[in-house]
């Protein structure tokens, strides 16, 4: 996602436009302490209420509420089109967009 799809001129402009984007990677321990990961995991389960990999979840920077979420499913070569058609439906959704 973050090497094809996020960059492609159809999502980019929209996200740097409208989307504050936070990432907490929930997969793999790289450079994460056990408790670190563990805190992730956790935080994880309690905001996204999923343990699937990957999970965006955009969530209101007023209220807290989840507005939406997303799970990558199909393809790499639908990825930027299914991300396009839900971006554009959480900003619909939010009265944000074009």
């Amino acid at each position: 996602m973050e090497d094809k799809v996020f960059p492609s001129p159809a999502v980019a402009g929209l996200m740097q436009k409208f989307v504050v984007e936070s990432r907490q990677h929930t997969d793999t321990k790289n450079t994460l302490t056990d408790e670190q990961f563990t805190t992730n995991r956790k935080a994880q389960a309690e905001i996204a209420g999923s343990k699937a990999n990957p999970y965006f979840v955009v969530v209101d920077p007023r209220t807290g509420e989840k507005i939406d979420t997303f799970r990558l499913t199909g393809s790499f070569t639908e990825w930027e089109g299914l991300w396009q058609r839900w971006l554009e439906g959480v900003l619909a959704k939010t009265g944000r967009g074009k």
